[in-house]
């Protein structure tokens, strides 16, 4: 039982060792302004449990208290570094503003498969329409930050059935976790910078019971190379 225990535990630095640096820098990007302030999105997140038969079940609680800390401390995370966090004023996205989002992951899509093909940096440019940022000319902002996590958690059945299929050799799952987070130029629309690494949520457990110390620890590697 020791070595199932340690084998769980180790689990998670596993992943991160054969994890790659997935950050994107713009080689095209203007130059950040003086005293910039930045737009925060309505994060797209969504928190699981995993049950004991491995189904993914979305817990609304968990994810609206994981939003909430995500925002908090990504407003004291700005605030220290001098740049200026404009609220959204909207909890979900507003539908003027849905196309932007989807246009943005179809940009984000294409910087993680050039990363993955070995492709990067490149001297492509990607950005979003100026119609599509107009929306947003109300915020006065010079960027715009999104988010999205998607993470699930096991459930005491759920461990109960690792500790079991573990004894047998068999491993099974205890959670995941995935996330991309993007700033985005609204000055010309670029994908100033952007983040795919996992190892960024490595040590955050469940998003919705991180402090704000978690979430700050977790922005030392989900913003790693931040331009501002």
């Amino acid at each position: 039982m020791k070595n199932i225990g340690l084998t769980l535990a180790l689990l998670p630095i596993l992943l991160i060792s054969c994890t790659s640096n997935k950050v994107y820098n713009s080689t095209t990007a203007l130059s950040p302004p003086l005293n910039a302030s930045v737009i925060i999105l309505p994060p797209d997140f969504e928190i699981s449990s995993l049950n004991a038969g491995g189904n993914r079940e979305p817990q609304a609680d968990w994810t609206a208290a994981a939003k909430s800390g995500f925002i908090a401390a990504l407003e004291e995370f700005f605030f220290d570094r001098g740049v200026r966090p404009i609220p959204y004023g909207l909890e979900n996205l507003s539908d003027e503003d849905v196309d932007l989002i989807r246009q943005a992951n179809i940009n984000l899509d294409a910087i993680e498969l050039a990363q993955a093909r070995g492709s990067m940096p490149g001297t492509r440019e990607y950005s979003i329409s100026d119609n599509l940022i107009a929306p947003l000319e109300k915020y006065d902002a010079d960027y715009a930050i999104f988010a999205m996590i998607r993470s699930s958690h096991a459930t005491g059945g759920r461990v109960a059935v690792a500790i079991i299929a573990g004894i047998g050799g068999v491993p099974v799952a205890t959670g995941s976790a995935s996330y991309r987070v993007a700033l985005f130029d609204l000055r010309d629309g670029q994908v100033a910078w952007a983040n795919f690494d996992p190892v960024a949520l490595g040590g955050l457990g469940n998003p919705a019971e991180a402090s704000n110390e978690q979430w700050q620890r977790s922005f030392e590697t989900l913003f790693q190379d931040f331009p501002l």
